[in-house]
This record gives structure tokens, C-alpha cells and sequence, in this order.
């Protein structure tokens, strides 16, 4: 061989062991623990079938086939949190050094929702946590029971949404304080809904037509042919009995696959009827789709302490419409703007706010909100606002009010876990 061709011939076996090498990486934790690591093309969620897990405090990984963009998670399975960077930036080096730091993400939180103490057949859950809002469906396989992965610590909001027995859409929403220093790895969330709904394995009432006959009753005459040659009736035919049970497994898979490709050529029909049952479908257009996650969260700007966790001072809400916006407001006008952009012009006088009916602004729903839980009052264009010993607290610009506050045109003004903009 030419010194030439040998030259090329070793340049190409030393980059593709290079390769190789670049391809097998180590994570390095410090002391040994229970962690699983694995890849990802999105955002953190249940860990990848192929991942990988280890009580070393050194744990090798291999990136074969792998791209530079996409995420490595791994989640500590004591402290439950999890820690993200890029495939790309640990081959570089071949070498990532986990410190405590590295984990800034909730590897998992889990949800129940309940109605006296039975798992809901049917709804939808959603976790909010600042960053991302993430959303599942209830349905009886669920039991219950839905789990959330890579959350932000902190408040997070949780709200179930689901149909009463009556028809009626209903939601709770409530409050978990989940930060990222705890004494459970999992931090879980129990949601009791108060109206009557369907839950996971409510059987049918046993007909009272006829009473059961008691164990000791005589048994009854037996055919004449097998009296008079004294041999008992025969049994069932096992081969018959397994027909049977084949056919109507044939029958139900058939059944099935004409439900599912009636849905793929009806989709816009039978989500109409999945929503009147009560059940949301998340459209392909959220924004929580198809959208590139950063594995390491940017740093958030510092927040006010949230709400402490609900304690609810009262039965379950009066189901009354809450109140109407005002169509017109005038420019100057002292007035509350929700979230979505509703506007209450607020009169001269005292203004008492609350879920109650009747009030001067009624939350009626929010469970997070007293029965009178915090007053307003109006003189000329300024306005005091003052905290009635509501359960959950009244916050302006994230300070909970001991006392009365006079409020500023672009406060933001909080009743429990409901927030408006204070504007005048």
C-alpha cells in the first residue's frame, strides 16, 4: 500500500473511532443514588422505554443515532427532581457533571380527582405552573388518576373539568404547593368534586323482581328420561362454549375497528359529541404542540410569594352565573379587568366582593375566593381596597393586604387564586 493510501487509510479509522467515542458519554453525580436518565425530541414527560438506570454515582450512556437538539433528562429518585441539558452539549466533551444544582424541574407530580371517594369516570385535569400549561383526559382506564412531568416548582394551579349528572359543565380549580426542596418525591394533589357524577366502576342495582332462592331450597325435578336412567344431565360442550367465546371476540374487535374508522372519516361529528359528553379535546393548534422545549429553563424573573394551599371556608359554590362585564366602559372610570379581558366598572360607595350571590362583584365558582372576602370602596376616582379575613388572602402586586390599600391605576389586585388589573 502507498504511504499516501495508508496515510488516508488511518485519518478515516481514527475519526470514525472518534465518532464512536463522541457517541459513548458518561454523567458524573458525585455519590451514588437511584437515577434514571433518557432522550427526547420534545418536552420532559414519563421517561423513554430505552432509558437508562443506575445507583452509581457514574452512569454511561450512548448517544448512537442520537441529534445534537435533542434533550437528555435525568430525574433523582429520591429527591424526585429532574435535571436537562442538550445531546449536543455533552458530546462535546463526552462528559456531564450532574451537580445538585442541575436539577431545577419537578420530575413528576401526580393528580386524583374524585367524587366521594370514587375516581371520576370522565373529564379533563390541567397543571398550570407560570411556564407551560399541560393538559390530560380522564377516562375509566385512567382510574382517577393522571401524572404531570418537568414542572416548574411552585403555586401550580390544578383545575378539573367535568359534566354533572344534570348536564351541566362544571370545574374546581385549587392550589399546590409543590417547591423544589420537599419531603415527597411526588408531590400529589386530591381533587373532590362536589356535584354528582359518574365515577369508575358504579354498578347497575341488582333487579328485585324475584327473591333469590336460599342455598337449602330443593333443588328442581329433573327431566324424566334422566330419572328413569338414573345417570345425571350432561355438561355443557367445552369445544361449543370456546366457539362461542372466539365469535364474540371477532364480533367486538370488529366493532371496534368500524368505531375507529368511522372517527378518522367523521373527526369534526364525533368530537361534537365527545364535548357534549364534557370531555375537551385538545386541538392540534395549542400551544403547548409541536413547539421546541428548552431542557434548561431560562431563569424566571423573581415572583411574590402565591396563595397559601386552599382551605375552603364553605359548601360547594351556588350554581349561578357569574357576573356580567360591562359592555361600554368609560376612559377614567375606577375599574377591574380580569384576565380574559372582562371589565367591571366599580360605582360610588362599597363594593363587596365574594362568592356569594348578590354581592357587589360575586365569584361565584371560584372555590378559592370567601363568601365575603374582600370590600372596595369608591370615593370620586380613588378607591380602598380592604381584606374582609378571607381564607385565602386578598394581594396587591403579590403582597397580601393586613389592613386597607389605596389602589393605583396598573395594580394588579388578587382575590385567592382569582387576579385582576386594577385601572382608573
Amino acid at each position: 500500500m502507498r504511504p499516501k493510501a495508508l496515510l488516508i487509510t488511518l485519518f478515516l479509522l481514527g475519526a470514525a473511532a472518534l465518532a464512536q467515542a463522541q457517541d459513548d458519554v458518561t454523567l458524573n453525580f458525585g455519590a451514588d443514588g437511584p437515577r434514571e436518565a433518557w432522550t427526547t425530541t420534545g418536552p420532559p414527560g414519563k421517561p423513554a422505554p430505552d432509558s437508562v438506570r443506575s445507583d452509581r454515582s457514574i452512569m454511561p450512556m450512548s448517544f448512537k443515532g442520537k441529534k445534537d437538539s435533542d434533550a437528555l433528562y435525568v430525574v433523582d429518585k429520591t429527591t424526585g427532581n429532574l435535571a436537562g441539558t442538550t445531546v449536543g452539549a455533552v458530546r462535546k466533551t463526552g462528559n456531564w457533571q450532574v451537580a445538585p444544582e442541575s436539577y431545577k424541574l419537578i420530575g413528576q407530580v401526580s393528580v386524583k380527582v374524585e367524587h366521594s371517594g370514587q375516581p371520576l369516570a370522565a373529564g379533563e385535569v390541567s397543571l398550570d405552573d407560570g411556564v407551560r400549561e399541560q393538559k390530560e383526559l380522564l377516562d375509566p382506564s385512567t382510574n382517577g388518576k393522571i401524572d404531570f412531568f418537568g414542572i416548574k416548582p411552585g403555586s401550580l394551579k390544578i383545575t378539573a373539568r367535568y359534566k354533572a349528572k344534570d348536564g351541566t359543565s362544571k370545574s374546581v380549580t385549587q392550589l399546590l404547593d409543590a417547591p423544589l426542596t420537599r419531603t415527597t418525591p411526588i408531590p400529589s394533589a386530591v381533587i373532590s368534586v362536589p356535584e354528582d357524577v359518574a365515577v369508575v366502576g358504579t354498578a347497575a342495582p341488582a333487579s328485585s323482581d324475584k327473591p333469590a332462592v336460599p342455598a337449602s331450597s330443593t333443588p328442581a325435578a329433573a327431566p324424566a328420561g334422566a330419572q328413569a336412567s338414573g345417570k345425571p344431565a350432561e355438561s355443557a360442550n367445552p369445544i361449543g362454549s370456546l366457539v362461542v367465546y372466539l365469535v364474540g371476540i371477532a364480533v367486538a374487535g370488529g366493532v371496534i375497528y368500524l368505531a375507529f374508522k368511522y372517527a378518522k372519516q367523521n373527526p369534526e361529528l364525533v368530537q361534537s359529541k365527545l364535548t357534549q359528553l364534557g370531555v375537551d379535546i385538545p386541538q392540534p393548534g395549542d400551544a403547548t404542540q409541536g413547539q421546541q422545549y428548552d431542557p434548561v429553563p431560562a431563569p424566571m424573573p423573581k415572583k411574590q410569594d402565591p396563595p397559601q394551599k386552599i382551605i375552603l371556608d364553605g359548601a360547594a359554590p351556588d350554581p349561578i352565573a357569574p357576573f356580567a362585564a360591562s359592555t361600554a366602559v368609560s376612559v377614567g372610570e375606577p375599574r377591574l379587568t380580569s384576565d380574559a379581558g372582562d371589565a367591571m366598572i366599580l360605582p360610588e360607595g362599597e363594593t363587596v366582593v365574594g362568592r356569594e350571590v348578590g354581592l357587589g362583584l360575586s365569584l361565584v365558582g371560584e372555590t378559592t375566593v370567601s363568601r365575603q372576602h374582600a370590600k372596595l370602596f369608591r370615593s370620586g376616582n380613588e378607591v380602598t381596597l380592604t381584606d374582609l379575613g378571607s381564607t385565602n388572602g386578598t394581594y396587591v402586586n403579590g403582597v397580601q393586604l393586613n389592613g386597607g390599600t389605596t389602589l393605583r391605576h396598573g395594580d394588579s389586585v388578587q382575590f385567592g387564586a382569582v387576579r385582576f388589573r386594577y385601572e382608573g
